[in-house]
């Protein structure tokens, strides 16, 4: 049993101790210059609103449309999932969302009984867009971060 426990959990670091493992930054570092190339080449099919933003939902559509080949959809699909690293923030909604605790209450004879206690926290989603600057400031941008 101890074996299987230790296995359990050696597995997983021994996958991300350097067998193939990649930062975020070391993927987005991978894919800056194709997402500049790809991103400026069809900027005005993407932005079907023709706002000058791409936007989340540009990007999904664009990254499963059979119109752009299969290597530039694997880049239209990594600006979808890296937007808020390529883009800027161009909306945020702010909503209370209920947090429920339970209490620990003693109840005279050694034990307890969990009383829940339900709080609100403020809960801020941001939403991102890309626009041409973005694209063309991308892998600077990169190389500043540390």
């Amino acid at each position: 049993m101890k074996r299987i426990l230790l296995l359990g959990f050696a597995l997983p670091v021994l996958l991300l101790s350097g067998c193939g493992y990649k930062s975020h930054k070391e993927v987005a570092q991978e894919f800056a210059p194709r997402v500049e190339v790809v991103g400026l080449e069809y900027f005005a099919q993407i932005d079907t609103n023709g706002d000058g933003v791409v936007d989340e939902s540009e990007l999904s559509t664009a990254g499963s449309s059979e119109q752009f080949s299969a290597e530039d959809r694997a880049v239209l699909k990594h600006m979808h999932e890296y937007r808020g690293w390529i883009g800027h923030v161009t909306g945020s909604k702010t909503e209370e969302v209920p947090v429920t605790t339970l209490w620990p209450i003693p109840d005279g004879n050694g034990g307890f009984w969990y009383m829940p206690v339900t709080t609100y926290e403020s809960k801020t989603t941001h939403f991102y867009g890309i626009n041409k600057d973005d694209l063309k400031s991308y892998r600077s941008r990169l190389e500043k971060m540390k």
